[in-house]
């Protein structure tokens, strides 16, 4: 299988034609990679995480350093923001973030994300040890994945430690309705809610996959004082979504809420924009989502572009 095909350039029908000839620097918010070093096999996982094989029993990729970075090739347009697996081993979450940094060192193209397990009593104190060693944020951390679900007041700590640092928290969320797919999770609206009401008032939360429908919750009156706090990923809409939601969302958080993201390899670039050219939006919000609201989130200090061509 040829590692994100996505990635070649689109033809001349591509409806994503007028984006790939944009002056941006694209920010894919969302993408889990495996350390190429020993010990990391994909087989080896499966055999020792529950929902690692829940989300790989069938062959299912996840990319390797080396795929990454051969992904991208020699883009200097293109950037990314990539996470180990939410492992239920605590020592699995740490050791896999190192490794990460370490191979990942000097690639100005590709950031790395911290992950945690909550329910380690070491969690906090990890937190602060990755923020001194350049993580961007952390995440994306997995109640079911990593058996937190009940355990709110394991959680509440390692958001306190990454809002000191200023780091935001990628959660991983979905939908109570719709289709079932492995590793859909029961983090829904009623449990993100709970989530949502113990931020410190300077988190900025990152919500996974759209959400989970939360994006419509953010307008009741109890959400008031935390929506500017709430941004959405939309890694794997096109699988979950029809494009026209992402007006609805906009009205909802604002395209500067929003952040481009693939969930790589599985759902790659080229399917991405072109779901994201069909919701027909202004320059202004495709300017937000594919580069501007991950460059704040993440201080990525580059030039960002001022205009789409």
């Amino acid at each position: 299988m040829t590692v994100l095909p996505e990635h070649e350039v689109p033809g001349p029908q591509s409806r994503t034609a007028g984006l790939e000839d944009a002056a941006l620097h694209p920010i894919d918010a969302h993408i889990h990679v495996l350390p190429s070093a020993a010990g990391w096999e994909r087989e080896r996982l499966v055999a020792e995480d529950p929902w690692f094989a829940t989300c790989h029993a069938h062959d299912e990729r996840i990319l390797t350093v080396p795929e990454l970075q051969t992904s991208l090739g020699d883009a200097l347009d293109e950037r990314v923001v990539c996470m180990t697996w939410p492992f239920a081993d605590a020592g699995r979450c740490v050791e896999g973030t190192e490794v990460l940094l370490n191979e990942l060192h000097g690639d100005d193209r590709i950031r790395v994300a911290g992950m945690v397990n909550p329910r380690s009593p070491a969690a906090a104190t990890v937190v602060d040890n990755f923020a001194h060693r350049g993580v961007c944020a952390l995440g994306e951390l997995n109640a079911d994945a990593q058996g937190w679900t009940d355990h709110l007041d394991e959680l509440a700590p390692v958001l306190e430690a990454a809002a000191a640092h200023d780091l935001p928290v990628v959660l991983h969320t979905s939908d109570p309705v719709g289709h079932r797919y492995p590793g859909k999770g029961t983090m829904h609206t009623e449990q993100l809610a709970s989530v949502v009401r113990i931020l410190p008032s300077n988190l900025r939360l990152i919500l996974a996959h759209g959400g989970g429908g939360f994006p419509w919750y953010v307008q009741m009156p109890e959400f008031a004082t935390v929506r500017a706090q709430l941004y959405c990923d939309l890694a794997a809409m096109p699988w979950l979504y029809e494009p026209s939601v992402l007006p609805l969302m906009i009205r909802s958080l604002g395209s500067s809420h929003l952040l481009y993201a693939t969930d790589a390899p599985r759902f790659g670039r080229r399917r991405t924009q072109d779901w994201l050219a069909a919701a027909e939006l202004s320059v202004e919000e495709y300017r937000d989502i594919l580069e501007r609201t991950a460059a704040s989130l993440f201080h990525w200090e580059f030039e960002v572009s001022n205009h789409l061509g």
